[in-house]
């Protein structure tokens, strides 16, 4: 089960907020690998989901297509702005594969790429979910893309 806890202190660079994590004591193996904890395998929460993970899962490298590749970063660190998290903290494989896809459908929407960000948006990119403080459809909206505003209302952006 989940639970509210605070999360992000200062130490490590976020504002003190409240967020779902999974349960210590509920966790008796690794949510990707069910890898059992104990003694020497400690249990790791990702800072995006609250799940629990091993450090082999947490810090390993997801596999992603060959053209997602490009830029991605294996060590599952993200700056996570919406709990407060301004300096990057670790994130599951899935995780870090969302907070990639939310970058690059930020960075096509910054160029006005609309056939990357159809592809993208497509493949099932959560178009809600952001790495910074602009959600892609304020992006859209600041370039002044109203082609972009549309494409991104279709795929259920909020207004």
């Amino acid at each position: 089960s989940m639970d509210l806890v605070g999360c992000g202190g200062n130490r490590r660079g976020g504002l003190k907020v409240t967020h779902r994590w999974q349960k210590d004591e509920d966790a008796f193996s690794c949510s990707q690998c069910q890898a059992v904890f104990g003694l020497f395998r400690r249990k790791h929460h990702c800072r995006l989901c609250g799940s629990i993970f091993c450090s082999s899962c947490r810090f390993g490298a997801s596999l992603l297509d060959d053209a997602m590749t490009l830029n991605y970063q294996s060590e599952n660190r993200r700056p996570i702005l919406k709990y407060g998290y301004i300096e990057p903290v670790r994130v599951c494989d899935n995780c870090n594969v969302i907070c990639f896809r939310a970058d690059m459908l930020l960075n096509a929407v910054g160029q006005t790429d609309l056939s990357t960000v159809e592809k993208i948006c497509h493949e099932g990119c959560d178009v809600h979910f952001s790495t910074t403080m602009f959600p892609p459809l304020i992006i859209a909206a600041n370039r002044g893309s109203l082609q972009m505003i549309d494409l991104l209302l279709e795929y259920d952006a909020n207004p």
